[in-house]
């Protein structure tokens, strides 16, 4: 540890070097090497590390926190939130709040996740919902299959946000059925269900609505 004073005998800076864990309040953060600056209250990660939030856990390549804010910008990221997995150029995290830019989020643990829902923005409040802008589902790698100029998944309900199913009808021949729910607005009641299927005859799509509140 290092510690810099300025002209009036007070603390500048504080460099922390080797295995370093910092506690505060509900946040721990691990990393090998870290800088303090005393004036703006924030620390500073230029070796990377783990971020362990009351929302989840993210790794990163470099990042900082301000403690007066309470606010972390983290760039170059992967994050665990289950059941959610994701990477991103960067997050701002918050008590409770993520917010994703040009990145994913799926529920697939893999490194290469078989879906992948991305977007250029994502905004995620642990147990109340996933908005998004300018989403699209990707399977694989590369294969997009559904463009969304914007998004809302509730996770207050206990439907799944996305389920794929298998199964055969005459006129599509086998199919793949992808089934979406999403609020229709954020402050009503009201599910929106769009189910597409893709089959090797052709291609179809359903709609349907349902209330949580009811729960038909």
């Amino acid at each position: 540890m290092k510690i810099i004073f300025d002209e009036n005998g007070e603390i500048e800076k504080i460099f922390l070097e080797g295995n370093v864990i910092i506690f505060y309040k509900d946040l721990i953060i691990k990393t090998e090497k870290a800088t303090y600056e005393k004036r703006e209250n924030k620390i500073e990660f230029e070796n990377g590390g783990k971020f362990l939030t009351d929302i989840g856990e993210i790794e990163a390549d470099y990042f900082f926190y301000n403690f007066n804010e309470e606010k972390g910008l983290i760039y170059n990221a992967k994050f665990k939130s289950e059941p959610f997995y994701g990477k991103a150029e960067k997050i701002e995290s918050r008590v409770n709040f993520l917010i994703i830019e040009n990145g994913y989020i799926t529920t697939c643990d893999l490194e290469k996740p078989h879906y992948r829902i991305s977007a250029k923005k994502i905004e995620f409040k642990k147990n109340e919902y996933i908005r998004g802008e300018k989403m699209k589902l990707i399977f694989g790698e590369k294969f997009n299959v559904f463009y969304f100029p914007r998004y809302t998944i509730d996770l207050k309900t206990e439907k799944s946000f996305f389920s794929p199913s298998f199964g055969y009808k005459t006129r599509l021949g086998s199919t793949i059925t992808l089934t979406l729910n999403h609020k229709i607005k954020e402050e009503k009641d009201y599910l929106m269900n769009e189910s597409f299927l893709l089959g090797t005859k052709g291609i179809g799509f359903g709609i349907g609505f349902s209330s949580q509140k009811n729960n038909t």
